[in-house]
Parts: C-alpha cells; structure tokens; sequence
C-alpha cells in the first residue's frame, strides 16, 4: 500500500468508526493531502505529515507488525494507522470469493481442489454444486429405499 491509496481509504471510511487493535475506536477526516484521526474517547484530532506517513507504510511493507510500539519512533498515531491497514484488509477478504480462494488463510483455490494446500481446510463450495450434491443424495437414497439391493 502506498500513501495514495491510504488517502482514498481513509476518504472512503470518513466519518464512521474503525477500531484500532485494542478495540479503541476512532473517525478519520481527510483534508487536501493530510489525513486526521480523532479518537472517540477524547474526541482531540490529531494527524501526520505526508512523510511521516510513508515512513510507517515502508516500516510496515518491511516488517507487517502490528504492535504500535514499533512505530513509536515514527510517530504517536500508530495504532491508527495499523487500524486503517486492517479496515483495507478486511474490506479486501470480503471482496473475495470464497468459492474460488479459501476462507481461512486466503489462498487462491486450484481447479478442482477440495481442500486447501495452505492451511487444510475445505473449500466453500458454490450454493449450486451444494443443492446439487444434495437433491443427488436425496433420489440415491430414494432409489435405494424403491430398490433395494
């Protein structure tokens, strides 16, 4: 992510709450190029610099931490910063397709996989191939209770 696209997430998320990794939550206002955080709890809006904001995202493209302590050198607001890179993420998660990447760790599904290579766990399947399994089951059962052996 780089500092053009924090911009626009933080514009699209303008006014309501995010939460930062401790559950504390705060709106964030976007003015020319500069972005503002207002905790909800003391309402006192603080902000960045443009390059004090660069440095965070490099930090953060290096070493993906997401304890505010090791940003603490850089600047005061980053559990906020943190919280807006989360927000991204998880806007990105429920943007995928979870017929066609696995749900648990995200990795991208191969055709005709049933279960994920990365963490193990089965993949969704569309709600179509589930109906279909089922009504299949249901007239083998069917067939076997009409005919049986």
């Amino acid at each position: 992510m780089d500092y053009e696209q924090l911009l626009l997430l933080a514009a699209s998320t303008e006014g309501e709450p995010i939460e930062t990794t401790r559950g504390q939550r705060f709106r964030v206002r976007v003015a020319g190029r500069r972005i503002y955080f207002t905790p909800q709890r003391s309402e006192l809006e603080r902000s960045d610099r443009e390059a004090v904001a660069v440095r965070f995202l490099a930090r953060f493209a290096n070493t993906g931490s997401l304890r505010p302590s090791d940003y603490a050198d850089l600047t005061r607001n980053g559990s906020y910063y943190i919280g807006l890179v989360l927000l991204d993420r998880r806007r990105a998660e429920e943007d995928r397709d979870p017929t066609t990447h696995c749900q648990h760790c995200g990795r991208p599904r191969r055709p005709g996989a049933v279960y994920c290579r990365g963490c193990g766990n089965r993949f969704a399947e569309p709600a179509g191939v589930v109906a279909q399994q089922r009504s299949r089951r249901g007239l083998l059962a069917w067939l076997n209770r009409m005919f049986p052996g």
